[in-house]
């Protein structure tokens, strides 16, 4: 009977269940006591920020710390959030010191604590380190630093921007004399106005037919360009009349003429009869290197005493290249390297048979040194530029090209290249350029009087440009 009595009160049971389940259902939904606990949604930081900068101009996004921060800008100062709980650290802008790099910036606040802090700890304590983008940067620093207003319309444009079909234009204005200044004062200008058709269109313009006749007819002009007839019939006719000049000073129609000569010099002709290279020009052309036709990469009088600047314009060009150094004493040593010479290598490179050394001087007799074996010989650091061996160092000049330090070396034969140390000048040359740019240099002088002494002088300064002074200093 057992199991007829539990299959009872299951039935039971379970009809029970069934009607409370039943009326459960028929009564209404009631609001439940405890609701479900949603997230709270924290308002954007950015927007918090500008509401909390006073005169707010500027916000933007960055990195902190590896944390994302918010940094805006003010009418007094410069805030960085990275919490809407938490204060911010500010900057006033009075004593804000910002050091910009590609991609970041370091804020910190210059006043006495951290001068102190500084003294004691040989550091910069306090310093804020915001990583942003490029672009973001740039704007920040563009709020920081604003640029003052330039008014285009009456700003000034550089000549070398215009093609030349517009300077022929331009040059309508403007009077001969003024076009060889504007020549003397940039090298893209004076590749552009030394072209042989803008020169044909004054030649055509200012001279008649019957002087441009007599022009073809002087026996200096073979050979010479448009710009050098230019000058010929400018100085040699009378610019009013087109009457022969044969003396300077006023024409028969009372015409005065401005301008008496014209002076032509070039940097690499002088270079190399200043320095009294042709002496060497035979043992150049056995060794393959043509002095006529080399190009001028670098001279200290013209472009200034810097080692890296003649290691930095001499290794761009050219398998070849001559090191030429000029003592206080007269003396003129140097080296002809066939091979390229490095702008920056702490390693020896080059090899002693392709390394020819000279030195000569106003009463010594001229020496050449020639390798025979292989091994590297030159050394281009930032401080020094060395030729020699490990232990001796035949040729060495310090970083502003004024000492040259010659030991006594094997390449030289166990004697000394040099026995001066001061040097006046240091010029290097290359057997090719990346260009055919005129180096030549025109000056239209005129009359400055007509006594002795200073018809001397003028022709002195100007025709003996090769001298010890720059020629910088003859044009300023």
């Amino acid at each position: 009977r057992l199991p007829v009595v539990w299959s009872q009160k299951t039935t039971l049971g379970s009809q029970m269940k069934k009607k409370w389940e039943a009326r459960e259902s028929e009564r209404p939904e009631k609001a439940s006591a405890f609701p479900l606990k949603f997230k709270s949604i924290r308002p954007c930081l950015l927007n918090v920020a500008e509401r909390r900068t006073p005169g707010c101009r500027f916000s933007t996004w960055g990195m902190w710390n590896r944390r994302r921060c918010v940094v805006t800008l003010g009418s007094d100062d410069l805030r960085v959030y990275i919490a809407d709980h938490k204060p911010p650290t500010v900057f006033d802008l009075k004593r804000l010191h910002v050091r910009r790099g590609q991609r970041h910036l370091e804020l910190s606040r210059s006043n006495w604590m951290t001068k102190v802090f500084q003294r004691l700890c040989c550091c910069e304590p306090l310093t804020c380190i915001i990583t942003m983008r490029l672009d973001q940067v740039d704007d920040l620093c563009a709020f920081l630093f604003p640029q003052p207003d330039i008014d285009r319309s009456s700003s000034r444009v550089p000549l070398a921007v215009f093609p030349p079909e517009v300077l022929h234009v331009i040059t309508e204005f403007l009077v001969l004399p003024t076009i060889h200044d504007v020549m003397r004062c940039s090298v893209k200008l004076r590749e552009m106005l030394t072209a042989d058709a803008f020169w044909q269109h004054f030649y055509i313009k200012l001279f008649p037919l019957q002087v441009r006749n007599q022009v073809e007819e002087f026996d200096d002009i073979d050979g010479c360009s448009v710009f050098d007839r230019v000058a010929i019939a400018n100085l040699r006719f009378c610019n009013v009349c087109h009457a022969r000049r044969h003396l300077p000073g006023s024409c028969a129609c009372g015409a005065k003429q401005k301008f008496n000569k014209f002076v032509h010099f070039d940097m690499r002709a002088a270079e190399k009869l200043r320095l009294g290279l042709h002496k060497l020009q035979i043992h150049f052309m056995i060794k393959g290197f043509d002095l006529q036709a080399a190009f001028l990469c670098f001279s200290s009088r013209y472009h200034g005493n810097s080692l890296a600047s003649m290691l930095r314009q001499t290794a761009a060009y050219g398998r070849m290249h001559l090191l030429v150094c000029e003592s206080f004493s007269g003396e003129v040593f140097g080296a002809l390297m066939r091979f390229p010479l490095m702008r920056r290598s702490s390693k020896r490179y080059g090899s002693s048979d392709r390394l020819m050394l000279f030195s000569m001087g106003q009463e010594e007799p001229l020496r050449v040194f020639e390798g025979s074996e292989k091994f590297p010989v030159v050394k281009s650091i930032p401080d020094a530029f060395s030729i020699g061996t490990v232990s001796e160092a035949a040729l060495e000049l310090n970083w502003d090209l004024s000492l040259a330090t010659c030991e006594q070396s094997i390449l030289c034969h166990g004697s000394r290249l040099s026995g001066s140390s001061a040097l006046r000048s240091v010029v290097a040359f290359s057997d090719a350029s990346s260009d055919s740019k005129d180096r030549r240099i025109s000056h239209l002088t005129s009359n400055w009087g007509t006594h002795p002494d200073v018809q001397r002088n003028v022709a002195r300064q100007l025709l003996q440009l090769g001298g010890q002074q720059d020629l910088r200093h003859y044009f300023t």
